[in-house]
């Protein structure tokens, strides 16, 4: 699948990226659909990836960095946030991780920044500003 400034070939491995002012962003949502919709947005400062299994997330990071996450809270496997905890008490990972959800119950929310959660379904503006004062 080609993706705005990037190209993947396996949606379940996250491709190095070289590009010098652009921001690496992987995705990490069983859903397609989301990595489409990011593809979306246009030419920018960010090149997204796509990881569709949880699981291979520890072994794709031992080689590929980037410099933010957005996971879903409702992954097939994991709580999203409890994936996004390990990873920091594990690598001492200081990359900004972006939430995401479409449950609207309030506990999904529970310990998230507001700054750091988007809400599905995605508001352009409301991503942009995010990936923004993120990045």
């Amino acid at each position: 699948m080609n993706m705005v400034g990037a190209s993947v070939e396996d949606s379940t491995s996250f491709m190095p990226i070289n590009s010098k002012n652009k921001t690496n962003v992987l995705i990490v949502d069983d859903d397609e659909a989301i990595l489409d919709w990011f593809s979306c947005l246009g030419e920018g400062p960010w090149n997204f990836s796509h990881l569709d299994d949880e699981m291979k997330l520890l072994d794709t990071l031992s080689f590929n960095v980037p410099d933010l996450i957005i996971m879903d809270v409702n992954l097939k496997n994991f709580d999203g946030r409890k994936l996004g905890n390990v990873l920091r008490a594990l690598y001492d990972y200081r990359m900004p991780i972006l939430y995401m959800s479409s449950d609207k119950n309030a506990q999904i929310k529970h310990g998230i920044e507001e700054k750091f959660f988007l809400e599905k379904p995605f508001k352009k503006e409301i991503v942009l500003k995010k990936l923004c004062d993120i990045t």
